[in-house]
């Protein structure tokens, strides 16, 4: 072979990889995971089982909870396991069948004031 002949054998190469690796990144935004929310009254929490259960408008829902989750509002998940009853705010994705929740806020209670 001459070396034009390999030079032009080399591009394809080249273009070839590319394509490919240009398609996998396409591929993979396709995938990235879409961010959903919850809100409701929490129902309970099982540290064994790393879940929890939120009575929503659209009935009850059990979510997992990770290591990377944030919660915000208690002191991590055996804060949150003393809160039962207390509004919520799941912040979620859907993993196959399992929703997973990325960030967990409990809203703050209202006092009213005392009066004189």
């Amino acid at each position: 072979m001459q070396m034009s002949q390999k030079f032009v054998v080399l591009l394809g190469l080249i273009a070839c990889v590319s394509f490919v690796g240009l398609t996998r990144v396409a591929i993979a935004q396709e995938q990235q995971v879409k961010m959903e929310s919850a809100q409701g009254e929490l129902l309970a929490v099982d540290l064994e089982a790393q879940s929890f259960a939120v009575r929503t408008s659209a009935g009850n829902q059990e979510f997992k909870y990770t290591a990377d989750t944030t919660i915000t509002g208690a002191r991590g998940v055996e804060g949150l396991a003393t809160m039962s009853g207390r509004e919520v705010s799941v912040q979620y994705t859907v993993e196959g069948e399992v929703w997973v929740a990325k960030s967990i806020e409990i809203a703050s209670i209202e006092i009213a004031p005392q009066p004189n």
